[in-house]
């Protein structure tokens, strides 16, 4: 929807351009002084001056109502405004040929479109060089129209630049708002990995220490104990995701794996090491083995789960309830142990930063298989 007249007139563009045009239409002052103490009767004089404050509002005018119309419709603003100015040659005769520069300059505000400021700057030089050529003394009035173009290419780069402002400033604002909506989706990845995982295991183990209360007070004791160091730790990791800097580290991930899967009672396979992986994708890693075994733990059902640990790719097996996703590692079935939602999603959006690929496919005979794999 176009803008109203109104809107246009009272536009940033707009208020930043009458200064500067308001101090150029004081010229008209000129020509006015001039037909006023001339010898003339009155009608001429009225005349005149009323023609030239119309000429001195449109040079303020004109430019600002063009904006919210096409192409075209700029092209007959200009061509009304030149119209106009020319309704002074009864009056002022060849001396006429000075006002052209108002309509250049108008031009060179009007359009964005840097050819169709040359055809107006260049076509009212040829009309002012045609008028003086006949009517006037070229060789005394020349620099009328060296003054009409060298003024409105002045205005053109000044007008230029000033888009290129405005578009600078809009590129900044709409960098801004991406840079907070990454830092809410960062914010919101390391939200869920990091108390996703923390605590599920916490409910696991809340539950062996529920069981074990009655038979084994030492051991109902040590997981307890577990219980505080996880949520301690996961106050510490929160307040790290808070401030921006949290490092994963893919042996203690690998630790803490096989912590939340024995506490489980799932059997599992898991490195004592991560230095097989290559530096670059430790942290990636890390981050999967932490989304992968909280889905086994909290979705799975398995008894079996394998972690498998390589130079370019780590791979996650688990024999439990669930089905594949798709290569991306989203949007899984409904019986699917590897639940979709923002944790694989996060995971896949993370291996993607890292030039990685994630696959979530179905194992064979039942389970999942969760891998992590370097891009070519």
């Amino acid at each position: 929807m176009r803008e109203s007249a109104r809107v246009r007139l009272g536009s940033r563009g707009a208020v930043r351009w009458y200064p500067g045009a308001g101090f150029g239409a004081l010229y008209v002052i000129i020509p006015v002084w001039a037909a006023w103490g001339s010898s003339g009767s009155l009608g001429p004089k009225v005349a005149v001056t009323v023609i030239l404050l119309l000429i001195a509002a449109g040079l303020l005018f004109v430019p600002v109502l063009s904006w919210g119309s096409p192409r075209s419709g700029r092209h007959l603003w200009l061509l009304g405004y030149a119209a106009l100015i020319c309704t002074l040659f009864p009056f002022l005769g060849v001396y006429t040929a000075w006002m052209g520069i108002y309509v250049s300059c108008a031009a060179a505000v009007a359009f964005v479109n840097g050819l169709d400021v040359a055809f107006w700057i260049f076509g009212i030089a040829a009309a002012q060089l045609v008028v003086l050529f006949i009517g006037g003394d070229l060789s005394q009035d020349w620099y009328a129209i060296l003054l009409g173009i060298s003024v409105s290419a002045m205005l053109l780069g000044i007008s230029q630049l000033r888009m290129a402002n405005e578009r600078l400033q809009a590129a900044q604002g709409e960098i801004a708002r991406l840079a907070v909506a990454e830092e809410r989706a960062r914010f919101t990845r390391d939200l869920h990995d990091v108390l996703g995982h923390t605590l599920t295991v916490v409910t696991v183990k809340s539950e062996l220490a529920g069981r074990l209360a009655d038979r084994d007070v030492e051991r109902t004791k040590a997981e307890l104990a577990d219980i505080e160091r996880l949520t301690r730790g996961a106050l510490s990791d929160l307040r790290a995701s808070i401030a921006g800097y949290r490092e994963m580290d893919l042996n203690t991930e690998l630790a803490a794996a096989r912590a939340a899967l024995a506490a489980a009672e799932v059997e599992a396979a898991v490195p004592v090491s991560g230095d097989v992986a290559a530096a670059p994708l430790r942290e990636l890693f890390a981050w999967a083995v932490r989304e992968s075994v909280t889905n086994v733990v909290r979705h799975a059902h398995a008894s079996h789960c394998t972690i498998e640990l390589r130079a370019d790719a780590v791979i996650i097996v688990d024999d439990g309830v669930g089905g594949g996703a798709g290569p991306a590692g989203v949007g899984t079935d409904a019986s699917s142990g590897m639940h979709s939602g923002s944790g694989l999603a996060g995971l896949a959006q993370r291996a993607a930063a890292a030039g990685a690929v994630l696959s979530v496919t179905a194992a064979e005979p039942h389970g999942t298989v969760v891998s992590v794999k370097a891009g070519e």
